[in-house]
């Protein structure tokens, strides 16, 4: 492959391994053999002193120099780049709607990309990718975009980023998880946006096994919204819309993840609380009350209804199990 007169914008993600760097420094046309670069990153001692950050490599370099390159740092072009911060739970279309806000691309511009089975199919990971949308699998974090990334260029930060702080470190499990990968990432997009506090994304992940092994109905008012565009808050009649996403209607889980979540509720669906609670009602403090009965649940929505008229917060409390409004 021979290496590009053009300038090459490059983006090395934090504690990306240097396989990974090799691998998109070859896709990117720096280096002809992802393989070679590692081998004498290792060889001379510097695989481990890669700096994550940005860069622009043009002309013709040696592979010990752009080694060197990357274990100087991020050149000049750092100064160029445009942080964003994805929150954890942001769907597809919120982060589209970020980055037209951030100019990092034209609204519409990545989301396009991000549900197209083509492009999709054109993406290299080491996990099984999802053909329709890659809701779920975008990473949130805080990135240094560069001007006029391709949608290309962001999914995979992203996705390596994905698959570097959770699918990597945990396969073996996750390979062996009922449902594997694609079963974890939707449970973990429910938790992530059931949940506020740390503490309770096991628990209700917990509450979300034991529904699903007794053949239970979720119930979950936020795969409902998923499925009804420009929406944020739920109605009654919501609750019978059809949708493949109304878990109301539907007993499992729904076809595909509701958000992207982040590291903490990807970990609670791999290791949910063994319990036997069956409901939970959210409380104004962001904790959950979880209960086995459905008496009991609705004595903890009664009491949480309490609570919210109580609090100057707006209520909307997450809740499963069919909770009276």
């Amino acid at each position: 492959m021979p290496r590009p007169a053009r300038p090459i914008r490059f983006y090395v993600t934090a504690h990306s391994g240097v396989i990974e760097i090799g691998r998109a420094l070859q896709r990117e046309g720096v280096v002809r053999n992802a393989y070679a670069f590692a081998m004498t990153a290792k060889v001379d001692g510097k695989a481990s002193e890669l700096k994550a950050g940005h860069y622009r490599f043009s002309g013709e370099l040696a592979l010990d120099r752009v080694i060197d390159r990357l274990v100087e740092g991020p050149n000049d072009l750092d100064a160029d780049r445009t942080r964003v911060t994805i929150p954890e739970g942001f769907t597809i279309a919120q982060i589209d709607r970020l980055f037209a806000e951030k100019g990092v691309m034209d609204a519409g511009q990545f989301q396009k990309f991000a549900t197209d089975p083509t492009a999709i199919a054109g993406l290299n990971t080491d996990f099984t990718l999802p053909r329709a949308s890659l809701e779920g699998y975008l990473f949130p974090d805080t990135y240094g975009f560069l001007p006029h990334s391709s949608p290309t260029q962001i999914v995979e930060q992203m996705l390596v980023n994905f698959g570097r702080r959770f699918y990597r470190p945990y396969q073996s499990e996750i390979d062996t998880a009922p449902g594997g990968l694609a079963a974890l990432v939707i449970k973990a997009s429910l938790i992530e946006r059931e949940a506020r506090e740390e503490a309770d994304r096991p628990r209700i992940a917990g509450v979300l096994e034991n529904r699903l092994r007794k053949h239970t109905k979720l119930q979950i008012d936020a795969t409902v919204l998923y499925g009804i565009e420009h929406k944020s808050r739920i109605m009654d009649k919501d609750l019978k819309r059809k949708s493949p996403y109304n878990t109301y209607l539907h007993a499992g889980l729904p076809p595909g993840p509701i958000a992207n979540p982040g590291i903490s509720s990807l970990l609670a669906a791999l290791h949910p609380e063994k319990n036997d609670y069956l409901f939970y009602v959210a409380r104004p403090s962001g904790f959950h009350i979880f209960t086995r009965t459905f008496a009991e649940h609705e004595a903890a929505v009664r009491q949480a209804r309490d609570e919210w008229k109580g609090s100057s917060k707006t209520s909307g409390a997450n809740r499963t199990g069919g909770a009276t409004r």
